[in-house]
């Protein structure tokens, strides 16, 4: 994945259980990657900067790890035994770098049960490499021999960075408009 990028992923949950299942919850080693819908598994929008720092700010993410509680079915009090249920999650890559991601998924029986189940958990680890992206920077300045004139800078660093010698592809600006 490049640097910034957001990949839409479905986490598929089956009961292979004997019992219903309720209050899943995913717990992970990088938090800021990951955003979960919330209101039903049909919320296949990806998210907006807005959304990703609205849910970041959520008080159930301070936990330690932080816990994202995730949409089972819709006006049902669970996943019954057999059943299947899939769960649209986003990743953002959000520092370059390799990462290895834990998760662990935690379910646990719906009110009211007969206490038979306590609870099921599964972990689950993944590689992710994040590769760096293009960096642009805009700047703009009054004018050092007018004062009536303004000044834009644009800068523009492939993923070598600046100096980064025969390994940077060379960017091409094609069109500035003003």
């Amino acid at each position: 994945a490049l640097y910034g990028q957001v990949v839409g992923l479905t986490l598929e949950v089956r009961n292979t259980g004997s019992l219903p299942a309720a209050a899943l919850r995913l717990a992970t080693s990088h938090p800021t990657f990951f955003f979960a819908p919330g209101g039903g598994p049909a919320s296949d929008l990806a998210p907006d900067a807005e959304r990703w720092e609205d849910q970041a700010h959520d008080p159930a993410k301070d936990m330690d790890p932080p816990v994202f509680t995730l949409p089972l079915t819709e006006g049902t009090a669970g996943l019954a035994p057999g059943a299947v249920v899939r769960i649209p999650l986003w990743l953002r890559a959000q520092r370059p770098g390799a990462h290895q991601l834990r998760l662990l998924l935690h379910c646990t029986p719906p009110e009211g049960g007969d206490g038979k189940m306590r609870y099921r958990h599964l972990q689950v680890e993944a590689s992710l490499v994040v590769e760096p992206s293009v960096r642009c920077s805009v700047h703009l300045r009054a004018s050092a021999s007018s004062g009536e004139r303004l000044v834009l800078a644009v800068e523009v660093d492939g993923p070598g960075g600046a100096g980064a010698g025969a390994e940077s592809p060379e960017i091409e600006v094609t069109q500035v408009m003003c």
